[in-house]
């Protein structure tokens, strides 16, 4: 079964508890890819987690969702919360219309 991000159907969520994480990456072709022995790769090719990191919490129904979004100032709004997690430093920031749930 295929599932599509930001479609997820509440019995696919039931799974997770009431939280899920959704990370960008992936392989570029959203199949899996198999090594030169045959054995199934994780990874697309990159090398480490990158510097700068920001997520968006956002509460769906009874659902708190955290996608990982682009780390620019047009990913952030003021109704939800975002973190964001630097090289050498990490924030918080709660929008003035986020509810208890995204905090």
């Amino acid at each position: 079964i295929r599932v599509v991000q930001g479609k997820e159907p509440l019995h696919f969520l039931r799974m997770f508890g009431r939280r899920i994480t959704i990370l960008q990456g992936g392989v570029d072709s959203g199949f899996r890819t198999y090594g030169k022995d045959g054995e199934e790769s994780m990874t697309n090719g990159n090398h480490g987690p990158p510097k700068k990191r920001l997520f968006h919490i956002k509460c769906i129904d009874e659902y708190v969702r955290t996608i990982e979004v682009l780390p620019k100032s047009e990913s952030l709004n003021s109704n939800d919360s975002f973190v964001h997690l630097g090289q050498y430093k990490n924030y918080i920031w709660y929008g003035k219309g986020c509810d208890a749930e995204e905090r």
